[in-house]
């Protein structure tokens, strides 16, 4: 029994003095990010808001995705004619914004990299708004729709007057 327990302590004296004398790793000073990432400043920090706010209301045009670490808005290629002509071209952008980093842009084959580390924060609780608005503007119109379209609206009525007496 005293072997095996001297075993152990000679064990656990080996690999704390094996841990004690190894260097541990330094956190990088520098990372990609400092050399990718532009930091923001107010103008870019209010033209970001605005257009987040304004892309948000465009919710069931544009595909989005949130999760705990990002905010991803996207629109495919679509087609719409240029403002200084008649030609048509494809169009195409994707902003991500990143919780504690920035947010990066991608419209056309063009990049842009902003730090901005409370944007997410900041503009989580709006979108959840903006959402929670047009899923109860769209529930209604949907109700009058499928009230209307398959003649349920009268009985409705009807039964809506009767609950009132």
């Amino acid at each position: 029994m005293k072997n095996k327990k001297l075993i152990r302590l000679i064990k656990e004296s080996v690999r704390e003095a094996y841990y004690e004398t190894v260097p541990v790793k330094s956190e990088a000073k520098l990372s990609s990010n400092d050399f990718n990432f532009t930091d923001s400043t107010e103008e870019t920090k209010q033209k970001i808001r605005n257009l987040i706010v304004r892309l948000v209301q465009k919710r069931d045009d544009i595909e989005h995705n949130i999760n705990d670490y990002t905010i991803s808005l996207q629109a495919s290629e679509r087609k719409m004619y240029s403002n200084n002509s008649n030609n048509l071209h494809k169009t195409y952008f994707h902003l991500e914004v990143i919780k504690e980093v920035g947010y990066n842009i991608n419209c056309n084959g063009r990049r842009v990299l902003i730090k901005d580390e409370t944007l997410y924060d900041e503009m989580l609780p709006q979108i959840k708004e903006a959402f929670d608005t047009i899923n109860l503007e769209n529930f209604n119109e949907l109700y009058s729709s499928i009230m209307k379209d398959n003649g349920l609206s009268r009985d409705s009525n009807l039964d809506e007057l009767l609950a009132e007496f």
